[in-house]
């Protein structure tokens, strides 16, 4: 795709946009620092994203008539975004695949002028939730919908197909049974231990991930005829209420997603990019700042010590409670195999010749 010429308004849509997102990554930096609420630091960066998206889609759509929507997915749809994240989105339409992309590209060029990473797909409700049948990436894309601007019918109708999809005629196994394997296969990958020294914050065992994989299961087998689907905080304190975990594994995993978001977020913007890896030198850099009780102010390996040893003994017990509690959300969700049923047999016991003879 080769860019058009970089018109006025493009260039000051993709200004404001990089000086807003600066300006949310300094005051979260600051934040981070007093108040590590994770949660609220994700949020905000959505709604920044929010805010640019909606009015730069009413730009846009100047001149179209074709019903379009955008509806976000992935970690901007969650409202769990880091500071460097990229964000995820569908141009959704109904046959009217050439005004999309027009609107697409005309959303996408402030975007990258701001520097951010952008996946995208510009298509229809029953194109997605074909997609979905064999694809496991665009199913829980689908699992994360979050109608952000446009036609509501059209977001609605692509809400019905992407719970056909996710769920057919009601039965959500496959869906389950493919995220279990996924996460087997990518804990393999980045390590079979809790307790790595150089964790991932988003792919490793109680990352991130297994906290998305959980609550996407869940959606499926509890939450789907819900509308609007809740958001991950909201759906973990759904299924309290439901039953399905206790009050205190839902609190614990709540606090330890906000954790798990704020240590991201400062990896991030210590990093000044997107890194979901917390090696030993910035656990050294992160750790002091949140533990200053901890840290004296020697500047030494010794000094920073114990600031690591908190922070580190913190992570893994939030990494504990996901692990812990995504597997046994996870299994809950998935229903047993139905046995075959028995068929008795009435045995025919034959009789004595002498009885037959009287």
């Amino acid at each position: 795709m080769t860019a058009p010429p970089v018109d006025a308004a493009r260039a000051e849509a993709g200004a404001a946009l990089r000086a807003e997102l600066g300006r949310v990554r300094g005051q979260l930096a600051a934040g981070l620092e007093t108040t590590p609420a994770g949660a609220v630091a994700a949020a905000a960066l959505a709604d920044v994203y929010d805010r640019a998206v909606v009015a730069r889609w009413r730009a846009a759509m100047s001149g179209e008539t074709a019903p379009l929507a955008l509806v976000a997915t992935g970690g901007w749809a969650r409202r769990e975004l880091a500071p460097y994240s990229d964000i995820d989105f569908i141009v959704v339409h109904a046959g009217a695949e050439a005004a999309a992309r027009r609107v697409a590209d005309r959303l996408l060029y402030p975007l990258w002028d701001a520097r951010v990473a952008v996946g995208h797909a510009v298509r229809e409700p029953r194109e997605c939730a074909k997609l979905a049948k064999d694809d496991l990436a665009t199913a829980t894309a689908l699992c994360d919908l979050r109608p952000i601007v446009g036609d509501l019918g059209l977001t609605e109708t692509l809400l019905a197909a992407a719970r056909a999809a996710i769920a057919p005629a009601g039965d959500a196994d496959r869906l389950i049974a493919a995220l279990a394997e996924d996460q087997a296969r990518r804990h393999a990958r980045f390590g079979d231990s809790l307790y790595r020294l150089e964790p991932n914050l988003k792919q490793g065992i109680g990352g991130l991930r297994d906290l998305a994989i959980a609550v996407w299961a869940a959606r499926a087998r509890w939450l789907l005829a819900e509308s609007p689907w809740p958001s991950p905080a909201e759906s973990i304190e759904r299924l309290a209420a439901l039953g399905h975990v206790r009050p205190r594994e839902a609190a614990a995993l709540l606090a330890a997603r906000d954790f798990l978001l704020a240590l991201r977020a400062r990896v991030q913007l210590r990093v000044g990019r997107a890194n979901d890896h917390l090696t030993f030198e910035l656990q050294e850099a992160i750790a002091p700042a949140w533990y200053p009780a901890l840290a004296p102010a020697a500047e030494s390996r010794a000094a920073v010590a114990p600031a690591v040893e908190a922070l580190m003994r913190d992570f893994y017990l939030h990494a504990r409670a996901i692990g812990d509690l995504a597997e046994r959300l996870l299994a809950r969700a998935r229903l047993p195999r139905r046995r075959a049923p028995r068929v008795r047999t009435e045995m025919k016991i034959a009789a004595p010749a002498g009885i037959l003879a009287r």
